[in-house]
């Protein structure tokens, strides 16, 4: 039948890319399998083997898990789209050549009755070894603060990552304070350098 068909390489396509993800990111079954127990919905061996030789039938559950566990988005791997899936982010990609280093940020203040901008320095560093451009901020609040004979100036640090979405032509840049909690969330216009 033709749905028992599409069915199947609709299948044969989800192990495809759950087994390309496994290598892009150079895990074994084992590896996974612990990430997997580690975010709290373990998945077998035997599951994950099953899945990366091609199989035709996958349990809704131990897609959940998997994906929960790798760290990535169902959506992408359920997309039936057959152009590159582009929302998985490829961080050795030529996008982010020219956009890693430091940059001085300025900012409107939140408070209403301060008129002068923020200071702020934005490292964007290279892609580290799991392949992801971290980002941090030091943010000079113009606030000073008693520290025994003398005045210091507040600066707020953020840390967080750096990715790009293609088919946005967009760069994110995640940060939080982990002292305060505060989030913060810059977006550029993206275009290639």
């Amino acid at each position: 039948m033709i749905i028992e068909n599409y069915a199947e390489q609709y299948c044969l396509k989800v192990s495809g890319k759950i087994k390309e993800i496994i290598k892009s990111k150079k895990l074994t079954q084992t590896k996974v399998v612990e990430l997997c127990e580690n975010a709290g919905v373990p998945v077998s061996q035997g599951t994950i083997s099953n899945i990366t030789r091609g199989a035709k039938e996958i349990k809704l559950s131990s897609l959940i898990s998997l994906c929960k566990g790798l760290n990535i988005n169902i959506i992408d791997i359920l997309s039936d789209d057959d152009t590159e899936n582009k929302t998985i982010l490829k961080y050795d990609d030529k996008m982010y050549k020219g956009y890693t280093g430091t940059y001085h940020t300025y900012f409107f203040p939140t408070i209403s009755n301060k008129e002068e901008l923020l200071h702020g320095i934005l490292d964007i560093n290279e892609p580290n070894e799991n392949g992801k451009c971290e980002a941090d901020l030091k943010l000079y609040t113009g606030e000073k603060k008693k520290n025994g004979e003398r005045d210091e100036e507040i600066i707020k640090y953020y840390t967080g990552e750096f990715a790009i979405s293609g088919p946005m032509q967009s760069a994110y840049c995640l940060l939080n304070n982990s002292q305060t909690d505060e989030q913060c969330c810059f977006i550029f216009h993206h275009f290639y350098i």
